[in-house]
């Protein structure tokens, strides 16, 4: 729902509100605009018979904005989700609710799965702010300061946000149509601190060549099976790989800003991890110098019989 100015909340009831009717949880940072579509996705996971762990997940146009874990949806074992009622209306019961003009709301593209389909590739939680970073106004001052992927990987942890708009203009689907747009500069990211997956493995690729290029960072390409968003095809998305001590490791992961995973003997050996901490399948991952599209070469590909 919304409020004034927009304001969007969410309009629950579970067993312990305050009141007699819902209760008005704020999504955070989320504000319903006239005349543009905006994109939700809400998780929910009901409690245990008699305890108050139930799950409340909201996305807003790709970004985290409520995260809830301590609801009571029910009392006992039964009201389990198995149904979906879809209403809206103005609110109310009586004419002093009615709008005062004639008012419309368009809704679209409806999924329901037990996936997280919809921002596979945005953050599983809001920005951090409060992880201590080293300071700066610029780019070129940031590059500067930092030493370690630590100190890159702490920036982006606090300062991120994922742009789903950008992200279905950056689809197979859109390509394909010509409708192309330039991966963001590190500078240009740094200063908007939004983007998505391959914006911001640009920026992870580059400020390590910069601050620490024996690293011998690389992008890492991965291709899952493709899911559809309002008509268009998404399956990529992209990483950052270094070598540290002999070992690899991955980060600047758009799905989990300020995580770096590792350490890995084989890129393989992160990619089973990483489709399991997905739930999606991966059918092919490779290593590149560039995230331009070069010259066409072989993917490698993942088939069950090479595994050990």
């Amino acid at each position: 729902m919304w409020r004034k100015g927009g304001q969007a909340v969410v309009y629950l009831y579970y067993v312990d509100m305050p009141g007699t009717y819902g209760e008005d949880l704020l999504l955070d940072r989320a504000t319903f605009l006239p005349g543009k579509w905006h994109q939700l996705t809400q998780h929910i996971r009901v409690n245990a018979p008699c305890q108050s762990n139930g799950v409340l997940d909201v996305w807003f146009d790709g970004k985290k904005v409520l995260s809830r874990s301590d609801i009571r949806f029910r009392v006992g074992e039964k009201g389990l989700i198995d149904s979906l009622y879809f209403s809206t209306f103005n609110g109310g019961s009586t004419m002093e609710w009615a709008p005062g003009v004639d008012s419309f709301a368009f809704f679209d593209d409806f999924t329901i799965s037990r996936e997280r389909s919809a921002y596979l590739d945005a953050p599983e939680d809001a920005h951090d702010s409060t992880v201590l970073i080293k300071t700066a106004d610029s780019y070129e001052h940031a590059l500067q300061n930092w030493k370690t992927p630590e100190d890159i990987s702490a920036w982006i942890a606090a300062n991120f946000s994922y742009d789903m708009a950008r992200a279905v203009q950056l689809s197979e689907t859109q390509r394909a149509n010509n409708n192309q747009l330039s991966i963001y500069h590190p500078a240009e990211l740094f200063n908007t601190r939004s983007g998505v997956f391959v914006d911001l493995s640009r920026f992870g690729v580059e400020a390590m060549r910069r601050i620490d290029p024996q690293s011998n960072p690389k992008y890492l390409m991965i291709e899952f099976d493709p899911i559809y968003i309002t008509g268009n095809t998404l399956r990529f998305h992209w990483l950052v790989a270094f070598r540290r001590d002999h070992k690899t490791y991955f980060f600047a992961d758009s799905n989990r800003p300020g995580h770096i995973a590792g350490p890995y003997n084989e890129t393989r050996d992160f990619i089973e991890d990483y489709e399991r901490y997905r739930g999606r399948k991966i059918v092919a991952f490779r290593e590149v110098e560039s995230y331009q599209r070069q010259k066409r070469t072989r993917a490698l590909k993942r088939q069950a019989s090479e595994k050990p």
